[in-house]
């Protein structure tokens, strides 16, 4: 026996009408890859001190240095650029441990560079590029997936490919 319905299910005749799941959705899981145009948050780009940016591609952009001080060359033509060394101490305690947490970590440092952006302190930028050596790009990135707060406004431009090279 057929029942009335059969005929018209959304398989047989499509989905007609609104519906009350999305259709178009990201279909990425990672909180911190930037997922283009039509994300909100700020670009952040992981470069070397060796693959920085040309002076066109740093007029709308700040640079945070990690572990590395600017030379005058390497911190001309950016709207903003701060500096942030991370901790000496090589001890693995648990992520919360009172010892180890820095008080002035990276994800603090990103968090007041975007409340400057907002507030007028510094130019407006577009995106952010974090420079660093190679090796240490992993762990500053582990570091900020746990952050919710640069989760919401900073996204990894570059997420798949470690380097960006211009």
């Amino acid at each position: 026996m057929k029942q009335e319905n059969e005929e018209n299910t959304p398989a047989s005749g499509g989905i007609k009408g609104t519906t009350l799941f999305q259709s178009n959705a990201v279909l990425s899981t990672d909180a911190l890859a930037w997922r283009g145009a039509s994300d909100t948050r700020i670009p952040l780009v992981f470069v070397t001190p060796q693959t920085l940016p040309l002076s066109a591609a740093r007029t709308q952009s700040a640079a945070l240095f990690i572990n590395t001080a600017p030379v005058p060359a390497m911190a001309q033509g950016w709207l903003a650029v701060k500096e942030w060394h991370t901790p000496t101490q090589n001890v693995a305690h648990a992520p919360a441990c009172v010892c180890c947490v820095n008080p002035a970590g990276v994800g603090r440092v990103l968090a007041s560079l975007a409340q400057e952006r907002a507030r007028g302190v510094c130019e407006f930028f577009t995106n952010l590029y974090v420079v660093c050596a190679a090796p240490l790009m992993e762990d500053v990135r582990k570091t900020l997936e746990k952050d919710n707060i640069s989760n919401s406004i900073y996204g990894i431009k570059n997420k798949n490919n470690n380097l960006l090279c211009y």
